[in-house]
């Protein structure tokens, strides 16, 4: 038999699973990667800066949008329409600068409403989502609750046979 100070004498390195330093786990067990040049982990290139001509390509009016939104610009200059021609029926002559900073505010309000429109929108998705998940954990609870009321009534049957068994 071998003692332990022969299998010490004969490996300097402890046997028993530890610890184990950087260097002994890098490429030492053989699995690919990124450090040793496997692709385990590769990861995708990273595009490049976007070039002009690609900019020039996508454009608010050659992006496709959901039909919902498409008239969002119209809603912009809609709100600017109407302010200005209550101006233009008061006969109001209003400067060019003024337009612009008119068109602004107006610009920075309809985005407003815009993002209250489809917060909204995501509050009764989110509510609709809710709802749906409350049914689908109630008819789970139905179903246990029905699992339970059967596995009962397993238990009773089967006490009632091992008394009638007793009896006999």
């Amino acid at each position: 038999m071998i003692t332990t100070e022969e299998t010490a004498a004969r490996n300097p390195e402890p046997v028993t699973p530890g610890k184990r330093k950087f260097g002994e786990m890098n490429g030492a067990s053989g699995l690919a990667t990124p450090k040793t040049g496997g692709q385990a982990f590769a990861t995708p290139p990273r595009p490049g800066p976007l070039s002009a001509a690609f900019l020039d390509m996508v454009s608010p009016a050659t992006t496709p949008t959901p039909a919902r939104f498409a008239n969002a610009a119209g809603s912009l200059d809609g709100l600017y329409e109407e302010v200005a021609g209550a101006l233009r029926a008061q006969n109001v002559f209003v400067g060019e600068e003024a337009r612009a900073a008119v068109r602004d505010v107006c610009a920075v309000f309809a985005r407003r409403a815009l993002g209250v429109e489809k917060g909204r929108d995501i509050s009764q998705l989110a509510l609709r989502a809710r709802d749906a998940k409350i049914e689908e954990l109630k008819r789970r609870i139905g179903t246990l609750e029905a699992e339970l009321e059967t596995e009962r009534a397993v238990v009773q049957h089967l006490r009632w046979e091992m008394e009638v068994q007793e009896r006999e």
